[in-house]
């Protein structure tokens, strides 16, 4: 639908500000939406033009119609390819579209433009994937993740009494097969020291398996919200309030420039520069020195991100490797061959709406020696 022409001049100027002002859009678009009291179509119609002139824009600060998709195809048709285009089309600075056009080509890029679908990770401790699909039947089985299910429906699933039961979480399909790089086995011990409010570390336990999994983050606030989702599925996790013991497994869900989740977070290239790239790339160094020195001999490091830069993947593999009595674990080992053919797996774990109609994602798996 097409919104009101008032609701238009306040919401561009919101979405301006967003941006000067480096500001998080959900947060600036949720206390928007709640200070007018919207009804869910206006909510919905805005909430898709928001988002939509976030994530084209370059395109929208040059005044040019977003809301068409002919026009907007148009115009990324008649333009070069070439380091200054990420920067015309969505709007980032000259490094970051640099960065873009340096680590991928078009067709990845703009894939990278779409809408992403809605992605749950069924927990198959209390139910089925059958049994969501044929309660909620907008549903259907995710292409790879053998725990997921997708929707391209505006709806809003926290609200779902399956959901306040603990029997799905909110989780994209790549984030889901890192159970597969962690490998669980029974009575192992595993840290997840990156833990965050814990989508990663409650999939550990969800097929069954008995390892013993510890929790940090160094946000009490997430942590919190992890233990309030512990005690809702029964899970035996230990929350730890500092580092420290020694572990068969530690999993590094490295803070990131979140370049990789850009489907979702339209507007988090729009508030990286240098610097904060950089800084990025320093913790993720410092934070794998601390799991190489919590990993028994023998053991594995698991290093992720949600990002497509080199400079947080591949090149901080040959950082590690360079810098560690260590070596580099062919991921396609871990893989069932479906997977290892969709994913096109060998020797890292990489994933982009293109291939797979992921966010992208990079994994990296090292045995301690």
């Amino acid at each position: 639908m097409k919104l009101p022409d008032n609701i238009y001049t306040q919401v561009n100027t919101l979405i301006c500000k967003t941006v000067t002002e480096n500001l998080i859009a959900k947060n600036v678009l949720d206390d928007y939406i709640r200070e007018k009291r919207f009804n869910s179509t206006i909510r919905n119609a805005l909430t898709d033009y928001f988002f939509k002139a976030l994530r084209f824009y370059g395109l929208f600060s040059s005044g040019h119609d977003i809301e068409n998709d002919e026009t907007i195809t148009e115009l990324i048709a008649k333009t070069k390819y070439n380091e200054n285009f990420p920067s015309k089309i969505i709007g980032v600075n000259n490094f970051v579209s640099k960065k873009i056009f340096e680590n991928l080509d078009k067709d990845t890029f703009l894939s990278f433009l779409q809408r992403a679908p809605l992605t749950i990770r069924v927990n198959s401790l209390k139910t089925t994937r059958e049994y969501l699909k044929v309660k909620y039947p907008f549903f259907e089985n995710t292409g790879i993740s053998p725990f997921g299910l997708y929707t391209t429906k505006h709806t809003n699933l926290r609200q779902l009494d399956e959901f306040k039961k603990g029997f799905f979480e909110i989780q994209d399909e790549a984030s889901q097969l890192i159970y597969f790089l962690v490998n669980p086995k029974h009575s192992e011990k595993i840290l997840d020291m990156c833990a965050g409010t814990g989508g990663k570390t409650l999939s550990l336990l969800s097929t069954g398996l008995s390892p013993d999994i510890y929790a940090y983050d160094i946000s009490f606030n997430r942590l919190k919200v992890l233990e309030k989702r512990v005690r809702l599925n029964k899970f035996n996790i230990k929350l730890l309030k500092k580092l420290s013991g020694r572990y068969n497994k530690v999993l590094i869900d490295a803070p990131c420039s979140g370049s990789g989740s850009i489907r979702r977070d339209v507007d988090v290239l729009l508030r990286l520069n240098e610097e904060k790239l950089n800084n990025f790339i320093a913790n993720q160094r410092e934070l794998f020195d601390k799991a190489y020195h919590l990993t028994e001999k023998g053991g594995f490091v698991i290093y992720v991100t949600c990002s497509f830069f080199k400079e947080e993947n591949e090149k901080q593999v040959e950082y590690f490797l360079n810098n560690y009595n260590i070596k580099l674990v062919e991921v396609s080992t871990l893989f069932d061959n479906h997977m290892k053919k969709s994913l096109q797996a060998k020797t890292y774990y990489k994933t982009n709406p293109l291939l797979s109609n992921m966010d992208g994602f990079f994994g990296a798996v090292f045995k301690i020696l």
